[in-house]
């Protein structure tokens, strides 16, 4: 036998009483009554018409899995609110409001009552899905789509809410941006643990013209060779060394430097980074002839200045290409202090 709670005010007066009978048999509810005038009826209990009473049914978990408004609708019968849960306690259904023509205040279960009833109400939009459905992301409880009540907005009729919820799975950092769309997307992958944010970052191509911070001679830009698009850069044009120099770096911020280099055919190279205000080596990469495509990183501070030029083993009338640079401040960003 299920435990009710009965709770009736009368005349400004609490009155609540714990029965061991309930108004259904198969859930706990709790009945609420608040009586609005003193008369009473033939059997002299309160007049139903001056007493609305609300019943709310709870599951073993505590879920309310319904409300009925007893003698609620304008010709006295009740309203019933229906939901459904699932074993996590989360609502995976909500019906909308239905009358079924009884004043019991009793529990309904019956969800093809409430379906016959939207599709028969002539005074209502009528749907064969009166109801919204709720989409979780597995045990995370997260809500990843929710559909409304209409044949339009079903689950698959493709005008549901939807969310998304991305996970950095790995052990590194993610730059997370909101695309236009309006959902999250990876801007770029971090490198080396740290996150490279929207002002502390140069990049060169060398597709177009020189991009912020770049400076170096249009003339070495060179579609003969490339690692990603249509240009690098030779950094010997056959009479002048054409460096590269990154101009306006805060000497008190670390940066990292990445580019791909690859030596000419001819000759092994050494392709160097120096820094400049003050002058200093900074890194190098020394690549054999014939080598492919190379990756570099190194890390720097304390200057204003860089330049990437070649030297070494391949000095002389002989250049070496370079593509894709990015200058990045481990300092600065939205992941600072990773």
């Amino acid at each position: 036998m299920k435990s009710l709670i009965q709770i009736i005010t009368v005349a400004g007066l609490l009155i609540t009483s714990s029965l061991t009978l309930g108004q259904s048999q198969s859930e706990n509810y709790i009945k609420v009554s608040r009586i609005l005038s003193k008369d009473m009826n033939s059997s002299h209990t309160p007049n139903p018409d001056y007493t609305p009473t609300m019943v709310h049914y709870y599951d073993a978990r505590g879920n309310t899995v319904q409300k009925v408004e007893v003698h609620g609708s304008t010709d006295n019968k009740d309203i019933i609110h229906y939901s459904i849960f699932d074993g996590l306690s989360r609502a995976v259904k909500q019906y909308k409001p239905y009358i079924d023509g009884y004043n019991t205040g009793n529990l309904r279960t019956n969800e093809s009552a409430i379906i016959n009833f939207h599709t028969t109400e002539a005074d209502l939009a009528q749907t064969a899905f009166p109801y919204e459905e709720i989409v979780y992301e597995g045990p995370t409880g997260k809500v990843i789509e929710t559909s409304m009540p209409g044949v339009d907005y079903k689950l698959g009729a493709g005008h549901t809410s939807t969310s998304q919820h991305l996970y950095n799975v790995e052990d590194e950092v993610l730059w997370w941006e909101i695309a236009p769309q309006g959902y999250p997307v990876i801007k770029s992958e971090e490198y080396y643990g740290y996150c490279f944010g929207a002002q502390s970052t140069l990049t060169e191509d060398f597709e177009g013209s020189p991009k912020s911070g770049f400076n170096y001679s249009s003339f070495n830009v060179t579609n003969t060779e490339k690692y990603n698009g249509s240009n690098s850069y030779l950094l010997y044009d056959g009479s002048t060394e054409r460096k590269i120099r990154i101009t306006g770096l805060d000497p008190y911020k670390t940066y990292t430097l990445e580019f791909w280099a690859k030596p000419i055919s001819q000759k092994s190279m050494i392709f160097y980074v120096q820094g400049q205000n003050p002058v200093s080596g900074v890194g190098g990469l020394t690549l054999n002839k014939g080598t492919s495509w190379t990756h570099y990183s190194t890390t720097f501070s304390g200057h204003t200045e860089v330049e990437i030029g070649r030297s070494g083993p391949g000095s002389g009338p002989y250049g070496g290409y370079i593509d894709d640079i990015t200058l990045g401040s481990m300092d600065d960003g939205p992941c600072k202090g990773y």
